[in-house]
């Protein structure tokens, strides 16, 4: 469930968009996938059966999760706009940086993925049920 935009002391959950300052809060029972990649050199080794390995580098960090908005007046519309608001403006843009924050869980990241899945709309197509999946990457 989700509720609207905060505009006093920042809430244990949402999203900030850096540049414009603009945050949107959130409340749901998290399920969140945070991954991580290293990479590894072989090293070959006379006389040994297998390889060795060695640390080499650190990879991205992503995070995954699934946003469920429900409301009237323009509420789920609102975060269709705000989350489409992330995406690059054009080939030579920057991405938006935007924080995500959970409890004590606070990153910088850049939106890498929005797939929107619209559910419900009233008698008059107004959207009412949507839900986001979004995938982040820390910067």
């Amino acid at each position: 469930l989700v509720t609207g935009v905060q505009t006093c002391a920042l809430p244990i959950s949402y999203l900030k968009n850096v540049e414009e300052g603009w945050v949107k809060s959130f409340r749901f029972n998290p399920e969140y996938t945070d991954s991580q990649k290293w990479d590894y050199g072989t090293l070959q080794s006379p006389c040994s059966s297998y390889p060795r390995f060695q640390y080499t580098a650190q990879k991205e960090r992503t995070i995954s999760f699934t946003l469920k908005v429900y409301g009237h007046q323009g509420e789920p519309q609102q975060w269709v706009d705000w989350l489409s608001a992330l995406k690059p403006r054009s080939t030579w843009d920057s991405p938006r940086r935007v924080i995500f924050a959970y409890g004590n869980d606070v990153r910088t990241c850049v939106m890498t993925n929005l797939q929107r899945h619209f559910k419900e709309f009233d008698e008059n197509l107004n959207l009412v049920d949507v839900e986001f999946d979004i995938t982040l990457l820390e910067v």
